[in-house]
């Protein structure tokens, strides 16, 4: 994958050496994208209340990672050819998703994370570098579908199992670069960084009855995520 970016990345740069006519992005757009995609999940899981002898709390972090593919539309505008700002909708599938397996006083505690899906609403503020080249900014509102899936044996996770779905909202940040390759179609390189408000969900334990475990289990959830894209966008002539 870091090969792939740094190849494209050098290809972005040997267009805007090769194009000599100046382009305006200034209409209509549609166009697709393909990625990765990291997704960091920071959980503290306490015990309420703790049994005698047990922690209280109990913090880990899983990473997932996957690929992302995805379209999108938007209405960009080309002040004088030097400023440019765009508002932009897409939608991606992902699959990003990490199977972590615990073993520490609450028992061993295997948890699947997913992000199935998301999209985002985001203002584009650009600026050219050259007649071709736009270096810009996103910013806008996204919502992505969070899944977890929880089992597990032994102490207060005995016979134990949970799961859940959830919608986050929160925002998003990035930059890229776009250049003009062809008569009316751009491709551009992007990283994505998205940050979601923290959570909470309690799932309730069937402990065996000679365990000191007992539960409930509450989790606090911190989520983010990271994306590197490659787009590909079509510019309706004016």
């Amino acid at each position: 994958m870091k090969q792939f970016l740094r190849s494209t990345a050098i290809s972005l740069v040997l267009l805007s050496a090769c194009t000599t006519t100046a382009f305006s992005i200034t209409g209509p757009y549609v166009g697709a994208m393909f990625g990765y995609n990291g997704v960091k999940v920071h959980k503290d899981i306490r015990n309420t209340p703790p049994g005698p002898g047990s922690p209280t709390n109990v913090d880990r972090v899983a990473d997932a990672d996957g690929i992302l593919g995805g379209l999108f539309v938007g209405y960009g505008y080309d002040f004088t050819h030097k400023f440019y700002l765009a508002g932009e909708f897409h939608a991606t599938l992902d699959s990003a998703g990490a199977r972590s397996t615990k073993q520490d006083f609450f028992g061993t505690h295997s948890v699947l994370e997913e992000i199935n899906y998301s999209f985002n609403i985001s203002v584009l503020p650009g600026y050219y570098l050259t007649d071709h080249t736009l270096a810009y900014g996103r910013a806008g509102i996204t919502f992505v579908e969070f899944e977890s899936t929880s089992s597990g044996v032994g102490g207060g996770f005995e016979g134990f199992t949970g799961s859940f779905d959830k919608t986050l909202t929160g925002g998003i940040f990035g930059i890229g670069l776009e250049n003009n390759f062809a008569h009316n179609f751009t491709v551009a390189l992007e990283y994505d960084f998205s940050v979601f408000p923290g959570f909470d969900k309690s799932l309730k334990t069937n402990p065996d009855p000679s365990t000191k475990f007992l539960g409930p289990f509450k989790y606090d959830y911190r989520v983010t995520n990271s994306q590197v894209l490659l787009d590909v966008a079509y510019h309706f002539p004016r």
